[in-house]
């Protein structure tokens, strides 16, 4: 009996012994197959869920200079010298220049052409070239008034629909594009509205009807087919949208919106 439990207990022994070593075994194993696994890189930006900029309507408004450091990380690095240059020249516009005075300039030349080359890039730069026309015309003169100055607002009007014409298509569906898109086809009714009815009695033919020409290209003809962008306009500016029917005042609707979300985009930057 002696002699049988001492057989049992080397077989215990050497089973447990087994069993370690299967377990160190497996465990070695573990470890190389840990260490052969990549680490995660993370994503770049454009392929974050968390949008790099947030609350991008800020960035069009008076106080868009304290976030305006935010676009140096988001432009490309052979546009990050200039870029600034121009950026700066714009932030630090004083005296109220008139808008057409200060883009024949050669800094108005140099922001003029930078808009240009932002506007075609990505979602980020775009947004960068609508803030620097939104300070300009908030820093300039534009006003026609009752003795003319129609050339200013229009002026205004062009870069303001460039930039509609570079990316108005893509802003429907624009999680950062989409306000802000929309509050530019705002301030160009203002600014062309004013260019149409700078004529003392009646109306600036040339400027009404590429103003209505141009409407109807980004949103689509009034009482036909919509565009994208036109159906995002009409769902969020319905009154404004349904009033470029009108023959002699197609962009009143705009102007009204404009008194109430850029009452100081007014044209009149002394006042």
């Amino acid at each position: 009996m002696r002699i049988a439990r001492v057989a049992a207990s080397i077989w215990s022994t050497k089973r447990w012994l087994a069993l370690a070593e299967a377990a160190t075994v497996a465990l070695l194993l573990a470890a190389v197959a840990v260490r052969g696994i990549e680490a995660e890189r993370p994503l770049p930006p454009e392929e974050r869920d968390t949008p790099a900029l947030v609350e991008p309507l800020q960035l069009l408004s008076a106080g868009s200079r304290a976030r305006f450091q935010q676009f140096d990380a988001l432009v490309r690095d052979d546009l990050r010298g200039p870029f600034w240059k121009a950026a700066n020249a714009v932030y630090e516009l004083d005296g109220c220049p008139d808008l057409g005075t200060w883009l024949a300039t050669p800094a108005g030349l140099e922001a003029e052409q930078m808009i240009a080359q932002l506007r075609r890039g990505t979602p980020e730069e775009a947004l960068a070239a609508l803030a620097l026309i939104f300070q300009i015309a908030r820093a300039t003169e534009w006003d026609a008034g009752v003795f003319g100055g129609a050339r200013d607002a229009e002026r205004l009007g062009r870069l303001l629909s460039g930039w509609l014409r570079a990316r108005g298509d893509g802003c429907a569906d624009d999680a950062l594009l989409h306000e802000p898109a929309l509050h530019a086809v705002v301030l160009y009714g203002r600014a062309m509205r004013k260019s149409y009815n700078a004529p003392l009695v009646g109306r600036e033919d040339s400027a009404l009807e590429r103003a209505r020409g141009f409407m109807a290209e980004l949103a689509g003809a009034p009482g036909g087919r919509r565009t994208a962008f036109g159906k995002a306009l009409q769902a969020r500016f319905a009154r404004a949208t349904g009033m470029l029917a009108d023959e002699s005042d197609p962009l009143e609707g705009f102007e009204e919106e404009a008194r109430v979300l850029l009452p100081d985009l007014d044209g009149d930057c002394g006042g």
